[in-house]
């Protein structure tokens, strides 16, 4: 885990650094040797246990399993899930949602208690999660969100201390070897070549994203956008038509969610 030539690989751009997942490519190769047949069907079981980890989350936040049931289904089956199942090297999408997915689930099961076994459980998924794919990182808000959505209100001072202080640790462990093995702790660049091009960017790319879930078309295998250099740009690109005709049926969807969370 510490040997960047062994088990980190060159991004087009960046080096990256997802340790867990080549793990799961060496497991994959004791078994299918070079048949890409096998990997497929690793990500193709991989993408239906984090379809069933979404219906147990949503089923437990929500309290209305139809709706649950239909959220995990669109999820599951969404166009843009595509090449987290077809392309092998996303692998590392499918795994750190397996792993982000249980440690949520098994935090909030516990969260009254918040035993010791469980919270080193759920610190050890989140670990692997961030070692699969750098955006797991987020897992923490993520448990975060869930806990106050169940909850209807802040969690308590008991998760604090001894949830989130230790997650919050491990996270920091994990960047901290994460960026030592890369070697870029002292050589981390913007990629708009500052921070508020890049924050810019963040921004409008996510409103990009999210048009994609409500109009999934001319999807790609990887998206390259270009810089926003002005705060004056939109931050959600225009959706045509036909999609803007879909949002408000859209709206009463995402009322009923958040009307059950309260």
């Amino acid at each position: 885990f510490a040997d960047p030539d062994t088990i980190a690989s060159h991004h087009w751009r960046d080096p990256i650094y997802r340790p867990a997942r080549t793990v799961s490519f060496a497991l994959d190769y004791a078994i299918y040797g070079r048949n890409p047949a096998g990997y497929r069907l690793t990500n193709l079981l991989l993408h239906c246990i984090v379809g069933i980890l979404v219906w147990r989350l949503f089923s437990r936040l929500l309290k209305r399993p139809g709706l649950a049931f239909f959220l995990a289904a669109l999820f599951v089956a969404h166009p843009a899930q595509v090449d987290a199942v077809a392309w092998i090297s996303s692998r590392g999408v499918s795994l750190s949602a397996v792993f982000g997915l249980l440690a949520i689930l098994l935090a909030l099961r516990d969260s009254e208690k918040l035993r010791t076994p469980t919270v080193a459980c759920v610190c050890a998924l989140s670990a692997l999660a961030a070692f699969t794919y750098e955006a797991a990182f987020i897992v923490p808000a993520l448990l975060f969100l869930a806990h106050a959505i169940e909850r209807g209100r802040l969690p308590p001072k008991l998760a604090w201390r001894r949830l989130y202080a230790p997650l919050a640790a491990v996270g920091v462990v994990c960047f901290v070897i994460r960026s030592e093995t890369l070697g870029e702790i002292s050589s981390m660049d913007f990629w708009g070549d500052g921070a508020a091009p890049t924050l810019l960017t963040a921004v409008t790319t996510l409103g990009r994203y999210a048009k994609l879930l409500l109009l999934p078309v001319h999807l790609k295998n990887e998206y390259i956008y270009p810089l926003t250099l002005s705060p004056a740009a939109p931050p959600f690109p225009p959706l045509p038509l036909p999609s803007s005709l879909l949002l408000p049926s859209v709206v009463p969807l995402f009322s009923n969610v958040f009307l059950s969370c309260g």
